[in-house]
Formats: C-alpha cells, sequence, structure tokens
C-alpha cells in the first residue's frame, strides 16, 4: 500500500511539474511573439493577438478618460516604438506562475547591446490562452547612472560624469550607446579627439547598428576640414539609418558649402525635407544648395528668413 501511495504522490508530481513547464513555455511563446511583432512595427498586430480583451478594451478607451487622467496604459506602440526594427534578441528571465496568472522579468537585448529590462502581466483567458494583460516600464540597464552622467556634463564637471558613464558600463558592459554618450560629453566639454576615440570604440563594438557615432565623427571631421572621411562617415549613417533626416542633410550641407557635388546635395537636401518636412533648417540647406548652383530664384524659395549667405558662404 505504501508503495503504490509513493508511486501515486510521484506520478502527481511528475504531472504538475510538467504543467508547469508547459505553462511556463507557453508563456514565454506569448512574450517572445508579442515582441516579434514588435520588431518588425507591427503595432495593430502584437495588440490583436497577444493582448488580454481587458487590455484592449483599456486601450481603446475613449480618449477624454485619459484627459482626466484614469490610470490608462499607453498603447503598446507608444510603449514600445523606440524597440521596433532594432531588438536583437529577448531574454525570458525569472516567472511567478500561479494558477491563471503569470508575471515574467524580460530583457530586450538591442541591436546595439542596450538591455531594456521590465516585467510582462499574463493572465490565461477562459481557461484556454495565455495573454498579456500589462506592462511595467521598461529601462536600460544602467539608465540611472546614465541620467547622472548627462546632469553632470551638462554642469560641465566632466570627471563627475565619466565616472558615471563608467559605473552605468559595469551593469552593461556591451552597451555601445553609454560609450556614444560618453564622447558626446566629452565634445561638449570641446576635447573633440576624446570624442572622436569614444564614437570610434562605440561603432568597433557594433558597426553595422549604430548611426548617430557615425553622423559626430562626420561632423568632427567637417570642421577639421576632412571632408572626404567626413563624407565617407555621413553615407555610412545614411546607410544604417536611411529614414534619418539630420544624415541627409548634414551630407547635403557639407557637399553644398564646400561647392562639390551640387546635384548630388540637393536631391540630399530634398529628401532630409521629405523625411522632416517641418525642419527649416532642411529648407535652408536645399536652398543654400541651389544657391551655390547659380540658381538664385529656386534658391529663395527655400531659403528661409534670417538665412545670412555672407556667414554661410564657406
Amino acid at each position: 500500500m505504501g508503495a503504490k501511495c509513493t508511486f501515486l504522490l510521484a506520478t502527481v508530481l511528475s504531472f504538475l511539474a510538467l504543467a508547469s513547464c508547459t505553462a511556463r513555455a507557453r508563456v514565454d511563446e506569448v512574450v517572445k511573439g508579442f515582441f516579434g511583432e514588435i520588431n518588425g512595427s507591427n503595432f495593430e498586430s502584437a495588440k490583436a493577438k497577444y493582448l488580454s480583451a481587458s487590455l484592449i478594451n483599456e486601450l481603446n478607451a475613449p480618449s477624454s478618460l485619459r484627459a482626466l487622467g484614469a490610470p490608462l496604459h499607453k498603447t503598446v506602440e507608444q510603449s514600445f516604438q523606440g524597440a521596433a526594427g532594432g531588438i536583437d534578441s529577448i531574454e525570458v528571465g525569472s516567472e511567478e506562475i500561479k494558477g491563471e496568472q503569470a508575471s515574467l522579468a524580460t530583457t530586450l537585448v538591442m541591436k546595439w547591446g542596450t538591455k531594456d529590462s521590465g516585467s510582462i502581466e499574463l493572465i490565461k483567458e477562459a481557461g484556454k490562452n495565455w495573454k498579456i494583460s500589462g506592462w511595467g516600464e521598461f529601462k536600460a540597464l544602467g539608465s540611472e547612472h546614465l541620467a547622472n552622467a548627462a546632469t553632470l556634463c551638462n554642469a560641465r564637471n566632466l570627471d563627475a560624469a565619466l565616472s558615471e558613464y563608467r559605473a552605468a558600463l559595469i551593469e552593461n558592459p556591451q552597451d555601445s550607446i553609454l560609450i556614444f554618450y560618453m564622447g558626446g560629453c566629452y565634445e561638449i566639454m570641446g576635447k573633440l579627439n576624446e570624442a572622436e576615440a569614444e564614437y570610434k570604440r562605440s561603432i568597433q563594438m557594433h558597426p553595422n547598428a549604430l548611426w548617430d557615432p557615425y553622423l559626430r565623427l562626420g561632423w568632427i571631421y567637417q570642421i577639421r576640414g576632412n571632408i572626404a572621411q567626413a563624407e565617407q562617415a555621413y553615407q555610412k549613417t545614411i546607410k544604417n539609418k536611411p529614414d534619418y533626416a539630420l544624415a541627409y542633410n548634414n551630407l547635403a550641407w557639407l557637399y553644398a558649402d564646400k561647392g562639390i557635388k551640387l546635384d548630388r546635395a540637393i536631391e540630399l537636401a530634398q529628401k532630409a525635407s521629405e523625411l522632416a518636412p517641418n525642419e527649416g533648417n532642411f529648407l535652408d540647406t536645399l536652398g543654400w544648395a541651389y544657391y551655390r548652383k547659380g540658381d538664385r530664384a529656386q534658391a529663395l524659395k527655400y531659403l528661409t528668413p534670417g538665412f545670412t549667405i555672407s556667414v554661410r558662404s564657406g
């Protein structure tokens, strides 16, 4: 009799362990599927496939309720649009599954090394399918140190700012964006050699995933008069971020200011203005390119009031 009871107990425990593993696999699948849709910018699909009915109803609540300050979730797009296209992998860590509710620690590993961590809440709707019922704020590892560093850098306290950047890197040594920000702090202080070194170090970690370090390098090369290097850096910025209006503008300005490749400068400035139609400086660049080409009639269509040709003659 005792042996039979032991056998039955072992069977029950095995069944519970299997059920637990199955539940874990399913909630993991939901979380990874959700962020897979987000990575493809399929925000509505992520909402329809993976959110609970109650959360969808909340997200569809009238804007008047939001205006009244009701504690409503941000939309999927508002919460995660910054991650779209940049997620390299999804790590689902520790979990707590109690009956038909689950909470999972989740980390989004970005292509440039940043790790955004937060929590995902799930419920089992009608005892059948796991659905996401909410999420906590996702923050990058080292974000507190990064915020402190920015404040210190703006206060021109370089040593203290660098200490905070390094503390952030201890939390995530693979985050090339932290190194980029360190370079930016050096640039604010006018230490361009140090800034250049940090931008290059950032690029070495993820050369095809970054764009801002190339843009800043382009500007440093441009003000030094290294036109070929500046051109190459801006072109790489555009290659890595084809919808980055500022990169098109900066390369257009480089050509126009030096009076070279003016037809290409006009194309680039037009592209920048298409991507950011409300940016007056991009129209100035377009107008300046036309002016340098000798087409003053076209130039006057785009140059905004206050643009001084004598100052920007190169």
